[in-house]
């Protein structure tokens, strides 16, 4: 063997050893952190000429739904489309719900163009109306009565409004407004102009389009799945249109990703054809998640405190090598959040309604998982959880419902959190504990299988 290809070799070797996945959970149209994120891992991207690129061999991950609610959904797909078409191997697209909801958009405009109100949209009207006009239009209020008060209002940039509203993205057209002022400085940006470019940049050609055809419904790397929403016992294996359910992930994520880059050229063709990849990524009966659909399926309960599968599932994906799965779309308040049983663990990304102005730093390797993020009070909170053999209780539910988030640096102290149910919404409640304070409270796990060896190796731990 000559030096050179040995030296190759070893290169090769060298940086798979040491290359690392990056995630990034749904950024929701925040370009500020999202750019500050980049700047700040020079070990990681690296902006040239035709933009950024990821580099030593790293993965990048996006975790879906780069749109709406920020002013920077524009540059953020932009940013996106450099990583992917300057380093194509090493960054992974996941497709989100927000995402697939901009085709919906697109598809519902154009089919209602120049037509009356269409009783679906009845309620969102109504909220909108209540909402930003004073108005206070019941519940039962008839279709025609509601077109003949809306009928000075009613244009496309109105309805256009409206629908993104009742998809929750209320901010999405004065956050585009507000960009496209900042990118176009000397032009004059109104209603109309907003509009027409919403549409310019969804239909086949545009450049969200474009983005689209870039993503894929899901990713593995080693013994990690990557999905935008949850894989559960309903969706496992189902891919829309196929009767056969899959036993193989791989296979099946080979295959949910040709259904969807089919579902969204299709699209591109006709955006009025019944699209199926609309139907799987919805709610279901007016439930906030869809355990159907592996875009919007969630780990969490009632109370929307997250929450593992079943033992009898995770032995499932135990058993083709998967010990891992890191998903976006649950918001789990300020900070990124491992849920572990014994060698098991789900990684929940989806930090969009955070108040910390940088984003957490998720570094993914076969073995572990590293997560670094700020406090509020500036202090550095640091989790680090294994596969095998962990015996720190990052990741965990106490006795009394709390997670452990991770250790805050420099001190002896947890953080941990616990979500409680607020009149439909969801509120996020945090506290500092001592390795004593958790030890007094007791560790609880999600499923009975591991629960006494994970136990015995936070005993082991505390006894040291």
């Amino acid at each position: 063997m000559s030096l050179r290809l040995s030296l190759l070799l070893i290169f090769i070797f060298t940086q798979s050893l040491f290359a690392k996945d990056y995630v990034i959970g749904d950024l929701e149209g925040d370009f500020t952190r999202f750019e500050k994120f980049l700047v700040e891992h020079p070990e990681v991207f690296e902006k040239g000429p035709s933009g950024w690129r990821v580099i030593n061999g790293h993965n990048f991950i996006f975790m879906g739904d780069a749109v709406d609610r920020g002013d920077g959904s524009i540059r953020i797909v932009r940013t996106l489309m450099e990583l992917k078409n300057n380093s194509p191997e090493n960054t992974k697209l996941i497709l989100g719900n927000r995402d697939i909801n901009k085709l919906w958009v697109y598809q519902l405009i154009k089919k209602y163009d120049g037509q009356p109100i269409p009783e679906f949209l009845k309620q969102p009207y109504r909220n909108y109306l209540n909402k930003h006009h004073g108005f206070d239009l019941k519940f039962s209020i008839a279709l025609e009565e509601l077109q003949e008060i809306v009928s000075d209002l009613d244009n496309p940039v109105f309805r256009l409004k409206v629908i993104l509203e009742g998809m929750n993205a209320a901010d999405a057209f004065q956050g585009r407004f507000d960009e496209l002022k900042l990118l176009f400085p000397d032009q004059n940006i109104t209603n109309d102009f907003v509009y027409r470019n919403f549409l310019d940049d969804w239909k086949k050609g545009g450049e969200f389009f474009e983005y689209l055809k870039q993503t894929q419904v899901g990713a593995i790397i080693d013994n990690t799945v990557y999905v935008h929403g949850a894989i559960t016992p309903h969706n496992y294996g189902l891919v829309p249109g196929e009767y056969i359910r899959q036993s193989s992930m791989e296979e099946w994520i080979n295959r949910l990703n040709s259904w969807g880059q089919s579902e969204i050229l299709n699209l591109g063709d006709d955006p009025l054809r019944d699209a199926s990849i609309i139907e799987y990524h919805k709610k279901r009966n007016g439930k906030a998640f869809n355990n159907e659909s592996v875009m919007y399926g969630r780990y969490s309960d009632s109370n929307g405190n997250p929450k593992l599968p079943q033992a009898k599932f995770l032995k499932k994906l135990k058993s083709q090598g998967i010990n891992r799965i890191v998903v976006g779309h649950t918001p789990v308040g300020e900070y990124p959040l491992s849920l572990r049983v014994n060698n098991f663990e789900v990684v929940l990304s989806d930090v969009s309604y955070s108040t910390i102005s940088k984003l957490p730093l998720i570094e993914v390797t076969k073995d572990k998982v590293y997560m670094e993020t700020q406090l509020k009070s500036g202090e550095v909170l640091k989790a680090s959880t294994r596969i095998e053999n962990h015996i720190l209780p990052t990741g965990y539910k106490l006795r009394n419902d709390m997670r452990v988030i991770g250790k805050v640096a420099d001190t002896n102290f947890y953080h941990v959190m616990k979500i409680t149910s607020n009149g439909g919404g969801y509120q996020s409640h945090y506290s500092n504990m001592t390795v004593d304070e958790i030890f007094d409270v007791g560790l609880r796990v999600d499923i009975d299988a591991g629960s006494r060896d994970c136990e015995l190796n936070f005993l082991l731990k505390v006894s040291q």
